[in-house]
């Protein structure tokens, strides 16, 4: 018999300050997760073959876009809708951000709040923002 639908544990993850993507019923995509740039500038100097390089010493920080369903499976959707606007949004602050399917470690902040359409009963179609910096051990 084929499967056609996927239990929420077995797809990409994310863990946001200590909740998981999963405690909602999350389903998502994420762009952006390729590695982070380092922050230099390369400067034009009259009389000089090529540029000056002025390394700044950091890695710049990065967006990381999400779109994916929240589906509130038995929960009241406007309950469910709360909950992941108040995980997400709910205090102004960098908190820690792991993904399933990438090694790195984030400190982000959701940016540009979150846009949440229901589009059929107890499903949303959600996308937002993360801005990201990169943990260094």
């Amino acid at each position: 018999m084929v499967q056609w639908y996927k239990n929420i544990t077995e797809l990409d993850s994310f863990v946001y300050g200590a909740n998981s993507s999963t405690f909602f019923n999350f389903a998502f995509e994420a762009d952006n997760l390729k590695p982070f740039e380092n922050d230099f500038e390369l400067v034009e100097v009259m009389g000089r073959d090529g540029d000056l390089l002025i390394d700044n010493k950091r890695r710049k920080s990065k967006d990381v876009n999400i779109k994916g369903y929240l589906i509130c499976d038995g929960v009241e959707p406007e309950a469910m809708s709360s909950k992941f606007n108040s995980w997400l949004v709910g205090e102004v602050k960098y908190k820690p951000l792991k993904f399933s399917n990438d090694s790195t470690e984030y400190e982000a902040i959701v940016v540009g709040g979150i846009d949440m359409k229901e589009i059929l009963k107890g499903i949303f179609d959600v996308s937002f923002k993360f801005s990201c910096m990169e943990v260094i051990k």
